[in-house]
């Protein structure tokens, strides 16, 4: 941006009454860009756990939780399920070489969650369903629906950004 301004008091009070729209413009493109990249990645860690409901089960829910305050603009994508970290990381010893790029960084990986289990066992597992049917597992694969989220935010970010700031 370029403004060109006299030095009379009004021409400057007219550079200052600019300045300030421009910086309100430039805030509420801001706040547009941190919603549009907290949706990109609702949107992706929704697609992925959809996927993974199978027999009438559910993953719970998930949304965008805005964070901010009058200082910044703060978007969380939350997820709250009893199987989010199986989701994300895996499980059972068919999986256990399946692994999350962060599992190490964030302290976690199949049998490393509370509730550790059975994931080890080569015979596997059966568990309750929400259908009240006993189902046999050797486990899940990670599915990472965080993680994968997380990356189409930062593969998008420069393209999302354009758009808004053109």
């Amino acid at each position: 941006m370029q403004i060109k301004f006299g030095l009379s008091p009004k021409e400057i009070g007219k550079a200052i009454k600019g300045i300030e729209e421009y910086k309100k413009g430039l805030n509420k493109k801001c706040e547009r860009l941190i919603l549009e990249l907290a949706d990109l990645g609702y949107k992706t860690s929704k697609a992925i756990l959809q996927e993974h409901i199978y027999s009438g089960q559910t993953i719970g829910s998930i949304r965008i939780e805005n964070l901010s305050d009058s200082q910044k603009t703060r978007m969380s994508i939350v997820v709250e399920s009893s199987a989010i970290l199986f989701l994300e990381f895996g499980a059972g010893i068919k999986y256990s070489s399946t692994a999350h790029p962060k599992a190490s960084e964030l302290g976690m990986g199949p049998g490393t969650y509370p509730g550790k289990g059975y994931w080890d066992s080569p015979s596997g597992w059966w568990y309750l369903g929400d259908d009240g049917e006993y189902h046999h597992s050797y486990g899940i694969e990670a599915a990472m629906p965080m993680y994968q989220a997380e990356q189409a935010i930062i593969r998008d970010m420069n393209k999302v950004a354009k758009k808004i700031f053109k």
